[in-house]
């Protein structure tokens, strides 16, 4: 598990030395995934860019943290029209994960229509826009998502500090899967092992 904290380091020392243009998804995907990657084979979730679905089937993950914050995600899958969501949250920094299943108070068809609505598939990876304010630590997002059978991934880099719409999209999203998927769960804070 000492390999997710390296990892976040190597994260945060990528993203904190580069400065213009913004990240293109070569240099953020293995930096984030580096940390991503631990997380998942922890709590024995498949690596979503290494999974096939059916043309029908859904798998979305969103990936909130990455640097000095601890890790934590979102999985929604739809299977044969069933839906189901399990928040991943790392224990500590590099040490263990845990998953908590979860169900939106509002029906997932509702959820699907908010998140698309807001620009979820469409929204573009940071790199491709042309403004980017650089911060040295703050809150990243990795979406990851199959749909129709092709899998995406893009990222923002600290998008409270960041100008535009899209920023203000992703950061929307989240607070809307945080709303209906996150805040009524009753999750232990991790706590820092002590020497």
């Amino acid at each position: 598990m000492r390999f997710g904290l390296l990892a976040a380091a190597a994260f945060l020392i990528v993203l904190g030395c580069r400065r213009d243009p913004p990240l293109p998804q070569e240099i953020w995907m293995p930096a984030a995934f580096a940390a991503i990657d631990p997380l998942t084979d922890d709590v024995k979730i498949s690596r979503l860019r290494e999974t096939e679905l059916l043309h029908s089937d859904i798998e979305l993950r969103v990936w909130i943290g990455f640097g000095m914050n601890r890790l934590e995600g979102l999985r929604i899958t739809r299977r044969s029209n069933e839906w189901s969501a399990v928040y991943v949250k790392e224990d500590n920094h590099g040490r263990a994960g845990s998953t908590y299943e979860t169900q939106p108070s509002v029906s997932w068809d509702s959820l699907w229509d908010t998140l698309t609505r807001l620009g979820l598939l469409t929204l573009p990876d940071q790199s491709e826009l042309k403004t980017m304010v650089h911060v040295l630590d703050g809150v990243s997002y990795v979406v990851e998502y199959i749909v129709g059978g092709d899998y995406r991934a893009y990222m923002y880099l600290n998008p409270h500090d960041q100008r535009g719409p899209e920023a203000k999209q992703i950061v929307e999203i989240v607070a809307t899967l945080r709303r209906e998927l996150i805040q009524h769960l009753t999750v232990p804070e991790a706590v820092e092992p002590t020497l």
